[in-house]
């Protein structure tokens, strides 16, 4: 009563004369804040006043305990926890930087112990390590757990002031998380496992005693003194936030403070696991396996954890505010509670349409509940408090749901306002009628019910119509508005009803007139997801997780590591056909026709593979082949070649005695070179037994009797494929007119029939469950391209049992390999050639109907005015009647309507006679001008301007280069000063066609650039770069626009009109419904650079070849008013690559012809030689 009456003196000196009964209840108050009770009563500024006179007055070490407990206690109750407290006390980095600096400074570090960090922890789980103060942190990523509940820090505060904060035999147990390792400085650095309560207690003690000035270090020298040093331990030497969260689970049951998990702490721990993509029900799946059998997490209290997840998050939040605050004993919910599936949101009982609709529970319902039962928990005395049953927390969910859906009816049905509506707190409060008259509509649950006969509602429905009857002069008087302010709102309405069904209609026309380009983009849009999913099933193929799962390509490795894949497989094969191993055979591949494609590492990897794998333990089943060298890399070593390949094979115990021949029909080019007879070898095992039995297992099949592959057809050089790199932004791979092979080259790719019959002659007349080929030379995939077109339509027996694994040497054989069959199979599944192992989509679907009339608010549909088959519109008689003739509105209107007319088509007069429209005095309309469709243009003739156009004999001499072109009698001139001309020597006029090819480029080279930096290109460098689909381009000898070639490439697969090194971005028009725009892709910009073009020296003016001409003047030169710069494209083989560029020509824009004995300078576009200046006294001058 002293201490009270001199704290109220200090803060008002006119309390002095206080009265007994009033000094008597502010006693009374903090008797009850000592005791635990009365704190809630006080607002967060009392209880911090609280708190700080209560530490100030006279603090000693007798009273030191007493006093720091009551101002912990009501420090919890104002923030809920020491987490929440120091968060609260320090917002801000720099605040939080400052206090653990002040923590070094109050709290040193003691001589005595060796201090550890991040870095330096031990590698096992026994040693003790000693961490500071400072290293301990409070934010919520440090422990799986929720922050510490106040009841329990509560408890280790007495703890700490009593016994003081003593770690050693109870180390705290922390986890290396990394992702603390680089914490600021090298604070706030820890991780616990167990120990976060303790620490956050300990923190939060420090704190209370800096911030208010409390020498701890006199007062409590032993407290202080055990501060400064945290004994530490390595709970587990895992790094994953699952086991961290088990392990803290499986150690809260021990001690006298820590308790196991309750379900509010289960729940806070799982929500933090399920923002790191953990599944809750796997984890608790988990924790049933590692735990005892009593904290087991199982039955209701499993349920009720899985049915809190799934509440709304701050119902989560206020619930573990009320656990923290009273603990899991002393709360108001059992654990069970929450299993009953009569609280999750959206339940509703069985009842008639009406009440489902007023007790389906939502958020606003569960809220009211909560706060309705905590407050009602809060407010008993502590001998009362008492946890409610589940049955009396549903039955108070179902009051609170109806009592929230009954303030929304009043809100939107009676337009009640919300500051009158009191029925929350009155409930939350425990207002008795108001809950009586709830439960009795809910047991009743009368169909026809009205909620107006409550008395509470019938008491707010009284305060609306008291306030709505204060009102009404004041509306009566703000409706009392002028006519003619009325007519002009009522004006301005059917203006903007008129203009809203002119935009509507126009909309429409567009809809119906772009009707081509949206069926069009709807089937493109049909085709790509069909492509997508083509592709999708040929992926599934390649997948060895998939059950289609049939090859497979890889990088070749060690001998060991192709043994073990293959054997791995093979396990796999056996397991899906319910058949041992030792049933499937393997059938090796190894293609050394041209052994100068390949690496001598590679060779022998090969070759110690097949000895490995025909001589297993399975020997008998498994067998080689190998073609033989048919192609040295010199004249007159083949022999050589040969004998070094049988001695590699024999090195490797491999019996290769037996030899088959594969035949080609005929040579298909008399100017082919390529060997139509092939050589092959048969490797089998060396041992004699193992020898005989593998002759026994294949000799039925027609490879073992007849030794021959005949009728093979010779695969042509343009089948040939080109191995390249197969990434979209990577450069092509020639600039030649095309990819011409090298010999070695053409004898490796054998061919896919080549492959089909090989598999024929080996597999026709064998039994076996499954068989698989190993293919030690992908290269050029053709035995995979054999394989899968007897695997689709083949008619080998059990052909669809056959599998494939292929090793390439390199990553990049490896990525174009895939591609290249992954293209091959998607275009199968697209033209339905092959039959795709996944469901696809219709190819087609039916059409789009035209776009249905929309409706009209004011207007009126006119049909019989049409443009282009389509109705028009028109104002009704009335309308125009009515507003055309007012005294006041009429002039505006008739503007207004006049402005529609003009802009749209509406009240369009009938056609004359001759077809012709005619407006009356209100307006004029001229019909169809946007609605029709210009047909697409071919390229124009053009005469020669007369400041271009000179005689042969005034050209600039001596003439640089000279060249002729396609048409003999048409001659290109470069003359100095980079002048070009086109000369016709003859006495007869030469037409030139748009699309001739002029000149061209020579050979070069191509490079990127990206994003603006670190290229080297020059000024003479040639950037590859298109803008729409107008663009023409040369395919093959034709010159076409983009967007034919586009077109033509989306009939059969979509997702690969693409265009290399460019975004195309579908922009149609009224004109064409294909247009495209093209942009610079990710920054990326490809540029040809021609090699130097040797020239021989001689009399005369060198004469160069066309097709190199090009190249020895800028390229601008070319961008002229009647050529162009135009670029020979191609589809390369991998389809992500896109329309790929070959190099650049020079073709003609326009159709024009020249005059006999005449030349025509290539000038700018729009400009021209000025007459009076002939070019030969320009050039006589320049020199």
């Amino acid at each position: 009563r002293a201490l009270v009456h001199t704290r109220l003196l200090t803060s008002d000196p006119l309390m002095a004369d206080v009265k007994d009964e009033e000094m008597d209840q502010v006693v009374a108050k903090e008797e009850g804040i000592q005791d635990g009770n009365g704190l809630q009563d006080l607002s967060p500024d009392q209880i911090q006043a609280f708190c700080d006179s209560t530490i100030s007055l006279n603090l000693t070490p007798d009273n030191f305990h007493d006093n720091m407990l009551k101002c912990g206690r009501a420090l919890f109750q104002k923030y809920g926890g020491p987490w929440n407290y120091l968060s609260e006390v320090l917002p801000s980095a720099e605040q939080i930087a400052s206090f653990y600096v002040e923590l070094e400074t109050v709290f040193p570090r003691r001589a005595d112990c060796e201090y550890t960090h991040w870095a330096t922890l031990p590698n096992n789980e026994e040693d003790v390590f000693c961490l500071h103060l400072s290293d301990l942190s409070f934010d919520p990523s440090s422990s799986t757990k929720p922050a510490p509940f106040s009841s329990t820090c509560l408890e280790l505060l007495d703890e700490f002031l009593t016994n003081d904060f003593i770690t050693a035999g109870d180390e705290l147990k922390i986890w290396k998380n990394r992702s603390q390792a680089a914490q600021p400085e090298g604070k706030a650095w820890t991780c616990y496992i167990k120990g976060a309560a303790r620490s956050g207690t300990a923190l939060m003690l420090a704190h209370m005693c800096m911030s208010r000035g409390i020498n701890l270090q006199a007062l409590r020298p032993s407290l202080w003194t055990s501060l400064c040093v945290v004994k530490c331990k390595l709970g587990s030497m895992v790094a994953d936030l699952i086991s961290v969260a088990m392990l803290n689970a499986q150690l809260s049951a021990r001690g006298a403070i820590r308790k196991s998990h309750d379900v509010a702490t289960w729940m806070a721990k799982l929500r933090t696991l399920k923002k790191a993509n953990c599944d809750p029900s796997t984890i608790l799946v988990k924790w049933n396996e590692r735990c005892t059998a009593a904290q087991k997490l199982e039955g209701h209290k499993r349920m009720a954890v899985l049915h809190l997840l799934q509440m709304p998050d701050d119902f989560c939040d206020a619930l573990l505010r009320h656990v923290s605050r009273w603990g899991s004993d002393n709360g108001c919910f059992l654990e069970e509670t929450f299993s009953s599936k009569k609280l999750l949101l959206g339940y509703a009982p069985r009842t008639n349409k009406l009440w489902q609709g007023y007790l389906t529970l939502k958020a606003d319902g569960l809220h009211l509940m909560l706060k309705t039962l905590i407050h009602e928990h809060d407010g008993k005395l502590p001998g009362n408090r008492r946890k409610f049953s589940t049955k009396e927390v549903e039955n108070t969910a179902l009051q609170a749901q109806l009592c929230c859906s009954l303030e929304e009816a009043l809100m939107q049905d009676m337009g009640v306002s919300k500051t009158l509506i009191t029925l929350q707190d009155e409930f939350m409060n425990g207002d008795h009628h108001l809950q009586t008259e709830l439960q009795a509509a809910i047991a009743e649950k009368k169909p026809q019910w009205n909620f107006g006969d409550m008395d509470a509602v019938k008491a707010i429905l009284k305060q609306h119509r008291a306030a709505s009857e204060t009102a009404a002069p004041d509306e009566a008087m703000s409706r009392n508005i002028a006519a003619t302010q009325l007519e002009k709102e009522e004006l301005q309405l059917i203006q903007k009803q008129i203009e809203h069904d002119c935009k509507v209609y126009e909309l429409w026309r567009l809809k119906c007139e772009d009707r081509e380009a949206a069926l069009y983009h709807a089937s493109l849009a049909r085709k790509l997801d069909r492509q997508k999913q083509c592709r999708q099933a040929a992926q599934s193929m390649m997948d060895k997780t998939h059950q289609n799962w049939c090859f497979g390509i890889q990088i070749l490795e060690k001998p060991e590591s192709v043994f073990k894949d293959v054997n791995k497989i093979r396990a796999s094969i056996a397991k899906n056909h319910r058949v041992p191993v030792n049933d499937i055979p393997v059938v090796l591949f190894a293609n050394w026709s041209a052994p100068s494609l390949l690496k001598a590492e590679s060779q022998r990897r090969q070759a110690s593979s097949i000895g490995a794998i025909v001589n297993d333990s399975t020997a008998g089943l498994n067998f080689g082949i190998v073609l033989v060298p048919a192609v040295s890399a010199k004249k007159g070593l083949l022999w050589q070649e040969e004998s070094k390949c049988r001695e590699l094979l024999a090195n490797c115990n491999v019996n290769c005695d037996s030899s088959f021949v594969m035949a080609y029909t005929c040579r298909n080019d008399l100017r082919e070179t390529r060997n139509v007879i092939q050589n092959g070898r048969l490797l089998l095992p060396m041992d004699d037994d193992a020898y005989q039995n593998c002759w026994q297992m294949w000799r039925a099949s027609c490879l073992f009797q007849k030794g021959l592959v005949a009728d093979i057809v010779l695969p042509s050089v343009e089948d040939l494929v080109e191995i390249e790199d197969p990434s979209s932004d990577s450069v092509p791979s020639f600039s030649g007119p095309r990819h011409t092979p090298s010999r070695p080259e053409r004898i490796f790719q054998i061919g896919q029939d080549a492959a089909s019959k090989l598999l024929k002659a080996i597999v026709e007349g064998v039994t076996s469950k499954a068989l698989l080929l190993v293919d030690l030379t992908v290269r050029s995939a053709d035995l995979l391209k054999g394989f899968l077109a007897e695997k689709f339509q083949g008619d080998i027996p059990n052909g669809r049992d056959m599998y494939y694994l292929g090793f390439a040497e390199t990553e990049l054989e490896v990525d174009w390999s895939k591609e290249h069959v992954m293209d091959l199979l998607t275009g199968k599944f697209l033209d339905e050639s092959w039959k795709s192992v996944l469901p696809l989509p219709a190819a087609d679907a039916e059409e789009t109907p035209m776009p249905s009339q929309p409706s009209l608010t004011v207007l009126q549909w006119s049909q019989k005015v049409k443009i282009s088959g389509l109705s028009t519109v028109r104002t009704p008689d009335k309308i125009v009647r009515q507003w055309g003739s007012s005294p006041t509105s009429g002039a505006a209107f008739m503007e207004f309507l006049q402005g529609m007319r003009g802009k749209y088509a509406l009240d369009l007069p009938m056609p004359t006679e001759d077809g012709s429209r005619k407006r009356d005095s209100h307006g004029q309309f001229t019909p169809g001008a946007s609605s029709k469709k210009v047909a697409k243009s071919e390229p124009a003739f053009q005469e020669p301007a007369s400041g271009n156009l000179f005689n042969i004999s005034d050209l600039p001499t001596p003439f640089c280069y000279e060249a002729v072109t396609m048409e003999k009698h048409a001659h290109l001139v470069i003359c100095p000063g980079n002048r070009a001309f086109i000369v016709n020597k003859s006495k007869s006029p030469v037409m030139l066609r748009a699309g001739t090819v002029m000149a061209g480029w020579f050979k070069g080279k191509w490079h990127v650039v990206r994003n603006g930096a670190g290229g080297d290109q020059g000024s003479a460098d040639i950037p590859f770069h298109l803008e729409s689909s107008k663009d023409c381009v040369l395919m093959g000898s034709s010159w076409t626009s983009l967007a034919q070639i586009i077109s033509a490439k989306r009939v059969t697969s979509p997702a690969d009109a693409i265009i290399g090194f460019h975004d195309l971005t579908d922009s149609p028009t009224a004109e064409d419904s294909k247009a495209f725009t093209l942009t610079k892709k990710g920054g990326a910009a490809l540029y040809f650079r021609m090699d130097n073009v040797v020239i021989k020296e001689g009399e005369g003016t060198p004469l160069v070849p066309a097709q190199h001409l090009a190249g020895l003047v800028p390229y601008q030169t070319w961008d002229s008013w009647c050529t162009a710069l135009a670029w020979s494209v191609r589809w390369p083989p991998s389809a992500q690559k896109g329309l790929t560029p070959i190099r650049p020509f020079v073709v003609m824009s326009v159709t024009t012809t020249i005059p006999p004995e005449k030349a025509v300078e290539l000038s700018a576009k729009g400009q021209e030689v000025k007459p009076e200046t002939t070019p030969k006294e320009e050039g006589v001058s320049a020199e």
